[in-house]
């Protein structure tokens, strides 16, 4: 039983060593997160945006100019995803000029709390409302936040993020790429 708390104790201190000495923090890959694996198709996506639209992840990718989605999971609550919500915002057109379009999926939260936590950090990038938890139990983020994912044209998933470091928005247009 202690070695199940001392684990995840340890890797948080891990990824949180580099924060607290001011170092460059890199961004960090998994090959596979749950159900969800590189190289494989993605789960479906469709939700309301805070606008009262229907956003699909298939519809995204059918846009002319989309070469990838980033399909990032945060939490209003999470202290670790400011970091890559402002990073995203920040590099909103680098990442536009390269063919990457970006969804943010809150991971259940209601339409209220995630309006006012977008205006307070000043979000303008779209948002779905995942209040239920059911497109991130596709994805495998069940509970550790934050979470993202690349996923190509075809509907293939290029990456998978587990934390996004400092060069977050470089990494993904690296990712997005390579073939």
């Amino acid at each position: 039983m202690k070695k199940r708390r001392i684990l995840p104790l340890a890797v948080g201190l891990l990824l949180s060593a580099p924060l607290l000495l001011g170092a460059d923090v890199k961004t960090l890959k998994l090959r596979e997160l749950g159900p969800v694996a590189v190289g494989k198709k993605a789960p479906p996506v469709a939700s309301w945006g805070l606008d009262d639209n229907v956003v699909t992840l298939a519809g995204l990718l059918k846009q002319d100019s989309t070469r990838a989605v980033v399909l990032a999971f945060y939490a209003t609550w999470c202290t670790e995803c400011p970091r890559g919500l402002k990073a995203l915002e920040s590099g909103r057109d680098r990442l536009s000029e390269a063919g990457i379009r970006v969804l943010l999926v809150n991971h259940g939260e209601g339409k209220e709390a995630v309006s006012r936590f977008h205006s307070e950090k000043r979000l303008t990038l779209p948002v779905v409302l995942d209040e239920f938890k059911e497109i991130s139990r596709a994805y495998g983020v069940v509970e550790k936040l934050p979470r993202a994912f690349l996923i190509v044209r075809d509907g293939t998933v290029r990456a998978i993020y587990l934390f996004e470091g400092d060069d977050f928005v470089e990494q993904v247009c690296k990712d997005a790429a390579n073939r």
